[in-house]
């Protein structure tokens, strides 16, 4: 290790520390949504961020972390759907795994609305991958249509054409099981 590299050091884990707080709840419910329970959301998030800190003099500009940061997440969750179907591996998610995580605002109280967020979850888990994530980073995540453009490699104007039509799909779904109501 060099003088330059070793003085360099702690402030590159200060960096480093002040970028997981700031996007490791961000990136850990992408990653849920994706992958469709808790447990696999933390193994990925782990890996998400073990990538990110060996890559992280790649990052040049930290207003553009997050859109980095959910790029290795959508990567290293695509590696790992290879490598399960590799592997034949089908995991039955308890039910208990199959709720979102809860916002900062919303209790974690009744089953009422332990059903509800499940029966959210189940129906984003139905959407195509490709319509998922456009879901998840434009609606969920709030990025910018041309962020999740170039994130995911596609036009603009297919960004916002399987936004309206994975939320169409989640409305619909929403309102068979009574989540949705037509004038709510």
């Amino acid at each position: 290790m060099s003088d330059s590299s070793f003085v360099q050091e702690p402030w590159r884990k200060a960096r480093f520390a002040a970028l997981v707080e700031e996007h490791y709840r961000s990136v850990y419910r992408f990653c849920f949504w994706l992958v469709g329970s808790n447990h696999n959301a933390e193994d990925v998030c782990q890996q998400v961020f073990l990538a990110a800190w060996q890559k992280f003099e790649q990052l040049r500009d930290r207003s553009s972390a997050k859109s980095w940061l959910m790029r290795i997440a959508l990567n290293t969750v695509r590696t790992e759907g290879r490598r399960a179907a590799r592997r034949d591996d089908i995991r039955l998610v308890p039910d208990a795994e199959r709720t979102a995580p809860l916002s900062d605002d919303e209790p974690s109280g009744s089953a009422a609305a332990l059903d509800r967020r499940r029966l959210i979850h189940e129906a984003v888990q139905s959407l195509p991958e490709e319509r998922r994530a456009v879901v998840v980073l434009r609606v969920m995540q709030g990025l910018p249509g041309m962020e999740v453009s170039q994130l995911l490699g596609i036009s603009e104007a297919s960004v916002s054409r399987w936004k309206d039509e994975g939320l169409e799909v989640l409305r619909s779904k929403l309102l068979r099981s009574g989540v949705l109501t037509e004038d709510g």
